[in-house]
């Protein structure tokens, strides 16, 4: 992934399959070539973060997740 300042846009190019499916179906990502086991896409800046693209693990304890749903509850009830 290299990011283009001039531009505002990432640019991205992988050979890793579970990669070029993920950016396929992500309507933000315009593929840009495609080979028989490669793809490259560019991205706008304003509509990708790359410090959220990939999913974070969160492992809760059983207490730590019900205290979560109850500030979440009362959040709701606020």
């Amino acid at each position: 992934m290299v990011y283009d300042h001039a531009e505002q846009k990432y640019r991205v190019w992988s050979s890793y399959r579970p990669h070029i499916s993920r950016f396929k179906k992500d309507e933000r990502a315009r593929l840009t070539g495609e080979g028989e086991d490669w793809a490259s896409f560019e991205i706008p800046a304003s509509q990708y973060d790359i410090r959220n693209a990939f999913k974070r693990k969160v492992t809760m304890s059983d207490e730590q997740r019900e205290a979560a749903a109850e500030r979440l509850r009362k959040a709701r009830a606020a």
